[in-house]
């Protein structure tokens, strides 16, 4: 994963001191999402730069018309995206009833590809295992954000999808790549299945994470509950957490702070230093 900018935050009700490091992290060959921060950005998703996002053009159809996605399957009105017009992403226009128009390269250009089942939120290697509209990013199924949401968060940055929150642009490094706007899902960093069952796709685990602006969202991780150093990924409803005194970084449960939780064994849930609020909600890691 990208190299993670560290926040110093302490433990309030233990005399531990973590460091967050963010897990979430892009398919391997997409590239990797940026560490999680409040640097005041806005919905931004980052790859690192020259990396290609994972955009495959082949698999099965057998799309999924319950997907909540904007079709229009009138030709004559279809706004195609350039650069290469093939067809147009939002809404979703110009190919086959069993298809989804999917942002290919950096560069944005766009083509038909073959939809899957598969519902957004859940895991995938490609966008032709993604029901119909959505795409494969960050190891899961995510629907294009609607034509005319802002991605600067708020009530104009609303999805308006079942199952989704905010808009995110995606980067190319610092570059936002054409036409690839997608919508981050809603699911609660606690839950371990919130986003997709433990290896539903074998060798792929999907769980809610942080991006780089703090909003949860489904990304491929790992599996380690206890070290997550190097290459080590936390598993779902897992923290990577620097331990105060250089004892090492740790795979710590999420838990949210002022609650007597399961979570942790029934003990309350220490802040972090300083406090991470998470769409109004006080977030910590079990000691």
């Amino acid at each position: 994963m990208s190299p993670a900018r560290q926040i110093v935050i302490a433990a309030s009700a233990s005399a531990l001191a973590f460091g967050l490091i963010a897990c979430a992290t892009a398919d391997g060959s997409v590239g990797d999402v940026s560490d999680s921060g409040t640097d005041g950005s806005t919905g931004n998703t980052t790859f690192d730069a020259g990396t290609k996002p994972l955009f495959k053009d082949s698999g099965s159809g057998g799309g999924d018309t319950d997907s909540g996605v904007v079709v229009d399957p009138d030709a004559s009105t279809c706004v195609k995206a350039a650069p290469s017009n093939k067809c147009g992403v939002a809404p979703q226009c110009g190919c086959a009833p069993t298809e989804t128009c999917d942002v290919l390269d950096n560069s944005g250009n766009v083509n038909c590809i073959s939809a899957g089942t598969a519902a957004a939120g859940k895991a995938c290697t490609s966008t032709a295992g993604c029901g119909l509209g959505t795409t494969c990013y960050g190891g899961a199924c995510k629907p294009f954000c609607p034509a005319g949401v802002s991605t600067d968060g708020g009530a104009a940055g609303a999805c308006g999808i079942a199952g989704t929150s905010t808009c995110s642009q995606v980067l190319n490094g610092n570059t936002p790549i054409p036409n690839l706007k997608v919508c981050r899902i809603a699911c609660d960093l606690t839950n371990a299945t919130t986003c997709d069952l433990p290896n539903a796709i074998p060798g792929h685990v999907v769980g809610c994470d942080l991006d780089s602006t703090n909003q949860p969202d489904c990304y491929e991780m790992g599996t380690s509950t206890t070290t997550c150093k190097g290459s080590t990924r936390c598993a779902p409803a897992y923290v990577c957490v620097t331990l105060a005194n250089d004892a090492g970084d740790a795979c710590k449960k999420w838990c949210k702070v002022g609650l007597k939780s399961a979570t942790c064994g029934g003990a309350d849930c220490p802040s972090f230093g300083p406090k991470l609020f998470v769409n109004g909600l006080e977030y910590g890691a079990c000691p």
